[in-house]
């Protein structure tokens, strides 16, 4: 068993930027030289559309 906080190693960045099509997002390309940033931009960005998904759907 693993922590969640190793769940970040197995993640595909660049699926993910492509299924919730983020490449033109300005957040991204403000924190386009930290990685770590932008990992934590598109994980609130994913969460909160997944949010609101489940509370319209």
């Amino acid at each position: 068993m693993l922590p969640l906080s190793s769940l970040q190693n197995f993640t595909d960045w660049t699926t993910i930027k492509k299924y919730y099509k983020l490449d033109q997002e300005k957040a991204l390309i403000a924190t386009r030289d930290d990685l770590s940033k932008q990992h934590a931009v598109i994980d609130d960005i994913v969460v909160s559309s997944v949010a609101m998904k489940s509370v319209m759907g």
